[in-house]
């Protein structure tokens, strides 16, 4: 009988840390589930910018005010039931996700006004807003996962 090969023993053994029917096995799988529902808020965000500028005409600042509202609101989705659904409430859902706007209203700043900067500075960030929204995101993206673990999704108790 022929051993796997490297590639399937590796995805075996992610298995725990991906399968969403599980709670994450410790802080890095943590850590890791809430980049890949950044990647899905980062699609969300950016597409809905993309579409508030060329299907209706919004400039870059204001289409990415509210596609931020639009990708924050898909993270916390995620987060409450990949990332973090041992921690998730079962009521108070609202004050969940209140909780989740306030330690994202910090970051959002962050983000944002790296996002400006990068529109006002860089002529390829204001050809393509692909460039700023995702250095802006990445720039604030422990911030945002060290607020969310503290605050907006904490242990009950």
């Amino acid at each position: 009988m022929s051993r796997p090969a490297p590639g399937w023993r590796l995805a075996r053994g992610l298995g725990p840390l991906l399968d969403p029917r599980r709670p994450p096995p410790g802080p890095f799988a943590r850590l890791v589930r809430f980049a890949l529902v950044g990647g899905l808020g980062f699609i969300t965000d950016t597409s809905t910018l993309y579409l508030l500028m060329f299907s209706f005409g919004l400039d870059p600042y204001r289409g990415r005010a509210l596609s931020f509202l639009v990708g924050v609101t898909t993270t916390w989705l995620g987060n409450r039931h990949y990332t973090f659904p041992d921690r998730a409430a079962r009521r108070g859902r609202s004050r969940e996700w209140l909780r989740f706007l306030t330690v994202s209203a910090p970051t959002a700043l962050v983000n944002y006004g790296i996002y400006a900067a990068l529109i006002a500075t860089l002529p390829l960030a204001a050809r393509h807003p692909v460039v700023a929204v995702a250095l802006a995101t990445l720039a604030s993206f422990l911030l945002n996962f060290t607020g969310s673990t503290l605050f907006a999704f904490r242990r009950s108790g």
